[in-house]
């Protein structure tokens, strides 16, 4: 009998281990990958970005299926269904920062190296450091690094600007000490504590509620929910609040971007031409931002990268990414620097012009028909004249019945006027600098394209030279200029800008696109067109 009391011992034991299990709840835990990029990215079918949408104090989640919540070493902290997330963040403490001088980005180690031996030849410090990712795509190996030039470090950016190379082209930020906090997550009547970051997976997109999204042009801000795939990640930000980043597949990316960057009412080869802009500028740029340097993202989600509105559910724009998907914009086997603005006014800035990086094909070019022809309007008076005549250009779109094109005609021509008080809080804004009464203000240098590079400003406190394309337009007006291709008048207390175009004016004019469009050109030649010397392929 004892094997039969045995046996009933067991049946026993695995029926009591069966019921243990049962009462688990079973999750499948999705693969954390790295929380940065490796050297290397594969994925099958495209390639994943990170966008930094922004930091909060506090933040709102509304789940719509099953989700995973996941800590820093990748431990599921809570599973669930369609509950609402609550943030934020206790016990915060900043980053702290090394800085350095940017001399320059070179496509080669070497050359970086040797562009830096004759800055240390006259006492300074160099460093080279490798920007960019190397993309592995269906067998194929897509490389995107360069090489920056770096001076310093410095330990604050006062010290920076006293002593670094005058010839510095911007500031390089690194991490010193990394930020720090306590990340309160309320689900429900449940209360979690996470240092530094979580990590949220779902089946369905994820939705943002009362999203705070700043105008970086007229600095107003709006609050809406904001829908996202379902890949994100919550951190300490660098400033001590809560930052808010989504990672996605390219493809989606671009979805996102052309639904922020042109009106889905545009016509389809315009549509077409942005959507591959886009996708060529995120593998060009990231993590290559200067910017964005001791960021732990790719790109940002604003105009300094490029207009990333979330999930989209437009079904002509998830068409339009379908049938360019894939495909890039390539120069010298790399992809291609591509920018775009809004309106031109008539012709493109080059980028040597706006800052200060020479690329053969992003010149200044009078924006009519497909002929890429170059011009130069380096004189006041060739602005002055440009300006007032109005010429018959792609972007001129006065006559054309689009709705929305009809929105941007306002662009192609426009007019300020502000008066010498206001003009000088505006500059003492911008600058830091108090010019007092404002006496003159001329343009005293400008680029191939006519636009502003430096502007003096004449007070009764002195005199101010501004330089810098988004630095003259905020400087210069109680909200940002359109654009920097404008003449200034002085009648009496006033003074009164008349311009042309909106946006930096480099690369592609969007609206300029829709007319090429409608005249009955392809995306292939609008692209030809904005970017000569470029061709595209498509690598998956």
């Amino acid at each position: 009998m004892n094997w039969k009391n045995n046996l009933f011992f067991i049946l026993l034991a695995l029926i009591f281990l069966s019921l243990q299990c049962a009462r688990r709840k079973v999750v499948r835990v999705p693969e954390v990958e790295k929380f940065e990029f490796p050297p290397v990215v594969q994925r099958p079918w495209g390639i994943r970005i990170r966008v930094g949408l922004g930091e909060f104090k506090k933040m709102q989640i509304q789940s719509v299926d099953s989700f995973w919540i996941y800590d820093k070493k990748g431990n599921l902290i809570w599973s669930g269904l369609g509950d609402k997330l609550s943030f934020n963040i206790k016990e915060a403490r900043k980053a702290s920062y090394l800085y350095y001088a940017f001399l320059g980005e070179y496509p080669t180690y070497s050359e970086a190296l040797q562009a830096g031996s004759s800055w240390e030849d006259w006492g300074y410090r160099t460093r080279v450091t490798e920007k960019g990712k190397i993309f592995k795509i269906q067998g194929r190996i897509i490389d995107t690094r360069s090489y920056y030039l770096l001076e310093g470090p410095y330990f604050d950016i006062e010290t920076l600007n006293k002593e670094s190379p005058l010839e510095r082209k911007g500031t390089y930020r690194e991490l010193r000490i990394p930020p720090s906090g306590l990340i309160e997550l309320k689900i429900n009547d449940r209360k979690f504590q996470l240092k530094d970051f979580l990590r949220i997976d779902s089946k369905r997109p994820l939705i943002i509620k009362n999203f705070v999204s700043p105008n970086h042009y007229t600095g107003n801000v709006t609050k809406k929910n904001l829908i996202l795939p379902p890949v994100i990640e919550i951190r300490t930000s660098n400033d001590g609040n809560l930052l808010l980043i989504d990672e996605l597949d390219l493809e989606l990316y671009v979805e996102g971007v052309l639904k922020g960057e042109m009106p889905a009412s545009f016509p389809l080869e315009a549509l077409k031409a942005q959507a591959i802009a886009a996708r060529t500028h995120a593998l060009a740029t990231c993590g290559k931002k200067l910017s964005l340097s001791s960021e732990p993202y790719d790109l940002s989600a604003d105009i300094f990268s490029q207009a990333f509105m979330g999930y989209n559910t437009d079904t002509k724009i998830k068409k339009v990414v379908q049938e360019t998907e894939g495909i890039i914009l390539f120069y010298n086997s790399k992809p291609a620097r591509i920018f775009f603005h809004s309106v031109c006014g008539g012709i493109t800035a080059s980028s040597e012009e706006i800052w200060g990086e020479k690329f053969p094909y992003l010149k200044n070019i009078l924006d009519r028909g497909v002929k890429s022809v170059v011009v130069s309007l380096g004189t006041e008076d060739a602005v002055r004249k440009f300006i007032n005549m109005k010429p018959d250009m792609n972007c001129n779109v006065s006559g054309i019945e689009n709705h929305s094109l009809k929105y941007y005609s306002k662009y192609f021509r426009w007019q300020r006027s502000i008066s010498a008080s206001k003009l000088r809080e505006s500059i003492k804004q911008e600058i830091g600098e108090d010019p007092g009464y404002i006496l003159d203000v001329k343009v005293v240098r400008r680029g191939k394209s006519g636009r502003a590079l430096t502007v003096l400003v004449k007070g009764t406190r002195g005199s101010i030279f501004i330089e810098g394309d988004f630095r003259i337009r905020k400087a210069l007006g109680d909200r940002p200029l359109p654009s920097s291709l404008f003449y200034i008048l002085h009648r009496g207390n006033q003074f009164i800008i008349r311009g042309a175009g909106f946006g930096h004016g480099v690369g592609m004019c969007q609206v300029g696109a829709a007319s090429l469009a409608i005249q009955g050109k392809t995306y292939r030649e609008i692209l030809e067109h904005y970017f000569p010397g470029t061709y595209l392929e498509k690598i998956y």
